[in-house]
């Protein structure tokens, strides 16, 4: 059988297969892999839920790693991603310094004001003592201190915290009340949190590189002017009354970006739908944004144009939780979906290259001037936040060997203390006194006692070495805690460098995002 018919075959068999079937038959060659990620072929897999759904995440996993490189469109990817290996100095860094020595007190304010506002009824998020929270917290931190593009926006918390819920609560038993919680409290306890912690932090990483979220989770939301571009042509296309409605009753296309794509749907749908439309969407990629989008609004088409501008907007906000929670309504959503064949990688590439096109005919001089020299700018910034970096990475080390030395030091201090102690009970005498007893007259004129003598001299021997070993120790001690308080306050200068470096950045990338917006509008 040939390539081309094997292709074929597989096609038709799409319906019947697994989530994990899929996969494995991804990596069969480029051919099979090219034909079988067409949504087409993905959606009749994805139409029902994950079983078991404990595997969801593992596919989510594979999916995206699979896809990692696949892109619409041409994206330089965030290049200034700086990730530090957990083991580096955590392990060794006293416990008071916390898990994190690079800050970034405002968007730490921001992520902590954010956590609790995440799905405040689901059990893992109900109750601090759960620990899911602190999780949650220390996951978005991390991808904030390791994303420089991104910072932190609204919406990013929805994000982790849905696959937080998808790694812990996969079957979504977590709106329950407390007492039927027995089950999903035993997993919480039996769970290992860095090891969780990581797993929700790669899924994220990968997920951002993915679906390219710098765009919209960076400074200033740099691609909303062109998803808003995308949207109102594939709106045009598919719903030209919907569009006219809009603009009738005042409707910000914009929303759409903010509500649905921001958060990846994950604030308007229930989980066991979400889940699924993140199958689709890990596998398909940024196109996968519009195709959900516009079949959620040709499903309910008819609703929306009775909508006024309120209810309009309470429809886009709880549309998951008023409606979709039958699957006679999913699957009608999923035909939808199924039949948006012109929504795909290629059309939104071709959007994109018109949407170039457009900004450099519309910008004028001056903003073109503008944005060359903002981008510039913005080079030279993160050239020297890079260099900040490779800077605090020695210091880290410097750190962690420090660290280890000092620690190896105050074991063997212990050791010394411990032998010091041990010849004392042996001897049952002070060790301070051992030298006036061996060398007092009564001891050392009498024969009977030459073997005491011998054995009181090799103790006061051992003494002095132990003692000047101690003393050695004590000053090796002194000397590595003044260095590990230097090496403190070196990453305390830096961190504040950094953050000056952050702040100017942040500024700029929103200055440019502002200015491409003015250009594709006018």
């Amino acid at each position: 059988m040939d390539v081309s018919t094997m292709v074929k075959v597989l096609s038709l068999s799409c319906p019947f297969l697994t989530r994990f079937d899929y996969m494995a038959l991804l990596k069969t060659n480029s051919q099979i892999r090219k034909a079988l990620s067409k949504p087409e072929c993905l959606i009749p897999i994805i139409r029902l839920p994950c079983d078991p759904p404990k595997y969801i995440t593992h596919f989510w996993d594979m999916a995206l790693l699979q896809f990692m490189d696949d892109v619409p469109y041409p994206i330089d990817r965030d290049s200034y991603r700086f990730a530090f290996s957990e083991d580096v100095v955590l392990d060794f860094v006293p416990q008071q310094l916390g898990d994190r020595l690079m800050k970034d007190e405002y968007i730490d304010g921001e992520i902590s004001r954010d956590i609790s506002r995440t799905f405040p009824h689901h059990f893992l998020f109900r109750h601090k003592e759960v620990g899911c929270l602190d999780l949650l917290e220390s996951v978005l931190r991390k991808i904030s201190d390791n994303y420089f593009g991104l910072g932190y926006c609204q919406g990013m918390n929805f994000v982790v915290g849905s696959i937080l819920i998808a790694t812990l609560d996969p079957e979504c038993n977590g709106y329950y009340s407390d007492n039927d919680m027995d089950d999903l409290l035993q997993c919480v306890h039996r769970m290992d949190v860095d090891d969780v912690r990581q797993q929700v932090y790669e899924l994220s990483s990968r997920l951002i590189d993915r679906l390219q979220l710098v765009r919209l989770w960076g400074y200033g939301f740099p691609g909303l002017p062109f998803f808003v571009f995308v949207f109102r042509h594939y709106l045009d296309h598919f719903a030209p009354a919907l569009r006219k409605h809009f603009e009738m009753v005042g409707f910000d296309l914009s929303i759409f970006v903010t509500r649905w794509f921001i958060p990846l749907f994950s604030n308007t749908m229930p989980f066991p739908l979400l889940f699924r439309l993140w199958d689709f969407l890990f596998v398909v990629g940024v196109s996968g944004l519009f195709r959900i989008a516009m079949s959620l609004l040709l499903l309910f088409r008819e609703h929306i144009l009775q909508c006024d501008l309120v209810q309009l907007s309470d429809l886009i906000h709880d549309m998951g939780a008023e409606h979709l929670r039958k699957e006679s309504e999913v699957q009608k959503f999923f035909s939808i979906l199924l039949s948006l064949t012109e929504i795909n990688s290629e059309s939104l590439s071709m959007l994109q290259a018109e949407f170039n096109t457009r900004c450099r005919v519309t910008m004028s001089t001056a903003n073109s001037d503008q944005f060359h020299q903002l981008t510039s700018d913005i080079d030279v910034l993160l050239e020297r936040i890079k260099v900040i970096h490779e800077d605090e990475v020695l210091h880290r080390y410097d750190l962690r060997n420090n660290c280890i030395d000092k620690l190896r030091y105050e074991e063997e201090q212990n050791r010394l203390l411990q032998q010091r102690a041990a010849l004392a009970k042996k001897y049952g005498v002070p060790m301070e006194d051992a030298g006036q007893m061996l060398y007092s007259p009564s001891v050392c004129e009498n024969p009977e006692n030459a073997e005491f003598v011998r054995e009181m001299e090799d103790l006061s021997e051992t003494l002095r070495a132990l003692n000047k070993q101690l003393e050695d120790n004590r000053t090796g001690l002194e000397e590595l805690g003044a260095r590990i308080q230097e090496v403190l306050q070196e990453l305390e200068d830096i961190n504040t460098r950094r953050l000056s470096l952050r702040i100017q950045l942040s500024q700029l990338i929103k200055e440019r995002s502002l200015l491409l917006r003015r250009c594709s509008l006018e």
